[in-house]
């Protein structure tokens, strides 16, 4: 009992009050049954208890009602403060991402300002008389800026270096004003390109000067120079043209030198300016980057090599340079040597260039693979080769013309070059040597023959009517047309004048004495060809024409194994090169070795699928070993 009662003191009155609204309620169900029971005999009560009962349900009903009421409200408060609250985060989301636009916005244009570099037109005036008659300075301005553009766009042909944009200041520029500052958002970003850029700003006036002369005059912040020139007003569109040279000159001298370059009749200000710019060039970059421009240009290419090699001394890490003298390994005919050069060019990182070459290098290292490839016998990229987008259509047509003769395409080649021809001239260096690849490819040494003739005719012209080049296109004649001509001679027969074209070739060139081995054969005269091309494979060690040529004549001699070694190095250093493996082919064909000699055919064809003379040679070993 004790325990008892010390648990009813923990529990505490409110056990006693459930214990007695239990008893109630059981007492509740007591009477209700014994007033049931008691109603079937008294239909009074009966009534009255049926009363009851029905003010119990409409009671009951009317909660029911009242708690699906609250319940609904309390469902639509729910949904209304979900709403409210993605409101909220919507308007904060909105906000911050408006905030970090803006921010990103101003960072932009803080970063777009810090590295323009551009030049900004300021300001244009011309005379009162001139003004009324519509020259106004908007209009000077204009054809101003259209004379530096075409200036421009001849550059960015041609050269490795991006030349910086000339434009109008941006006076007329729509207007959003930033709030409480009065200030637009292109006055600002103004403001940042003037205070933060690298912009350089030029104005112009356009004056009469004395005897009713016009004076035009461009001014240039921070630059010396004063660009002056003066003529009468009918020469006024002559006035802006030397006006934009001279300014373009100013600005970009590098760039102007190219322009020079492609603009007839200007060979000597070319040279002239190039050398001016090596004497004046501080920088170790500058320095190396004009020295390699000057290589580019320099009639005499052995000169040239020696002038590009300095420039790659000095800034070995600078790709133009080493272009500049793979360009000039390839005019002496050093085929080793371009091939090193190119492969150290494709090598080079945009990020160790200077800012206004590095969007060129990509194209032009993929231009430098192609070449890779054709010096290694590869076809297929190279004969898929995009030259110089640049160049009209009938230029690049031609070009695709001779790679695919180079490759046994010559179906191709010819439709090629038809094409070529049928949309404009695509020049007579281009022309000529697509057509004397496809003629060498059909065997047609006649027509061959007739091709150089005109190529060096067309060579010889050139000489006479540029003599500030000419040694560099005597350099062309020496080792490229000369030798093409004396082949053709040889294969038609004239010996002797294959023999006074042949011999006063570089024997540097790994082209000519490889051609010279050629004729020697042709003649009959195996020991020297051979000593020809000994010469060639040393001149050559990671080139593969020297073996293939090579160990085709010495399988016309009978000599198949010596000719399969050739065929296995050509191989080895041109493994996508099938010449040397249509060789090996027709070598273990004349040892019986039939199997293997289709073998060597089958991955000929992969890299030359349309190569007539493969597939025939082919197809008739396969009919032979059919009928064993």
């Amino acid at each position: 009992m004790a325990e008892t009662g010390g648990f009813d003191r923990i529990i505490g009155p409110e056990s006693e009050g459930a214990e007695v609204e239990a008893a109630v309620a059981n007492a509740d169900a007591v009477a209700m049954a014994i007033a049931i029971d008691q109603a079937r005999h008294d239909p009074k009560l009966s009534r009255r208890i049926g009363d009851y009962v029905e003010k119990q349900s409409r009671l009951v009903d009317l909660q029911a009602r009242h708690l699906d009421e609250e319940r609904c409200l309390a469902i639509a408060a729910a949904k209304r403060k979900r709403y409210l609250d993605r409101l909220r985060i919507a308007g904060a989301t909105a906000v911050t991402a408006f905030a970090v636009v803006a921010l990103v916005a101003f960072i932009g244009m803080i970063w777009d300002a810090k590295h323009d570099s551009g030049i900004v037109l300021d300001a244009v005036s011309t005379p009162a008389p001139l003004s009324e008659r519509g020259l106004t300075g908007a209009v000077l301005a204009s054809d101003l800026i259209s004379q530096l553009d075409r200036i421009r766009s001849i550059v960015a042909r041609h050269s490795l270096t991006v030349s910086d944009e000339v434009r109008r200041d941006g006076g007329e520029d729509i207007k959003v004003e930033i709030p409480e500052t009065g200030l637009s958002l292109q006055q600002l970003s103004r403001y940042f390109h003037r205070t933060l850029g690298k912009q350089r700003r030029m104005s112009v006036d356009l004056v009469s000067a004395p005897s009713g002369l016009l004076s035009l005059n461009v001014h240039i912040d921070g630059s010396a120079d004063q660009i002056q020139v003066t003529g009468p007003e009918s020469d006024l569109d002559q006035l802006i043209r030397a006006a934009s040279e001279q300014t373009f000159r100013v600005l970009d001298p590098v760039n102007f030198v190219v322009y020079l370059a492609y603009t007839e009749g200007r060979d000597e200000d070319m040279l002239t300016l190039a050398r001016q710019l090596v004497a004046t060039a501080t920088s170790r970059t500058d320095r190396s980057n004009v020295i390699g421009l000057l290589s580019g240009l320099e009639p005499d290419r052995g000169l040239a090599e020696r002038q590009a090699t300095l420039a790659e001394a000095i800034a070995p890490e600078l790709a133009p340079t080493v272009l500049m003298l793979a360009r000039a390994e390839r005019d002496l005919g050093h085929d080793e040597q371009l091939l090193a050069a190119l492969r150290r060019f494709v090598a080079k990182r945009a990020a160790d260039q200077l800012a206004n070459q590095r969007e060129s290098l990509p194209r032009l290292q993929a231009t430098a693979r192609a070449e890779i490839d054709a010096l290694l016998g590869d076809p297929a990229r190279f004969a898929a080769l995009d030259y110089i987008a640049s160049s009209p259509l009938a230029t690049q047509l031609a070009r695709r013309a001779a790679a695919a003769a180079r490759v046994h395409d010559l179906t191709l080649s010819r439709q090629l070059l038809q094409q070529a021809f049928d949309v404009g001239d695509p020049g007579t260096e281009d022309g000529m040597s697509a057509r004397w690849y496809a003629d060498v490819e059909a065997g047609d040494w006649q027509s061959a023959l007739g091709d150089a003739r005109v190529l060096l005719a067309y060579q010889e012209r050139l000489k006479s009517q540029k003599p500030a080049l000419a040694q560099r296109y005597a350099f062309a004649e020496a080792t490229v047309t000369s030798p093409w001509l004396a082949l053709a001679y040889a294969r038609t027969g004239n010996l002797a004048e294959a023999h006074t074209l042949i011999d006063p070739t570089p024997t540097d060139c790994y082209a000519c004495v490889r051609i010279r081995a050629e004729i020697a054969e042709i003649a009959g005269d195996r020991a020297q060809s051979d000593r020809w091309f000994q010469a060639a494979l040393r001149q050559g060690p990671s080139l593969p024409f020297a073996e293939t040529e090579y160990g085709m004549r010495l399988i016309a001699r009978g000599e198949r194994d010596r000719a399969i070694e050739l065929f296995k190095a050509a191989n080895h250093k041109g493994s996508r090169f099938p010449d040397p493996l249509k060789g090996w082919g027709d070598a273990l064909v004349q040892q019986g070795k039939t199997r293997e000699a289709l073998d060597k055919y089958d991955e000929a064809l992969k890299y030359s699928p349309n190569w007539t003379a493969l597939k025939e040679a082919r197809e008739a070993l396969a009919k032979q070993k059919s009928k064993i």
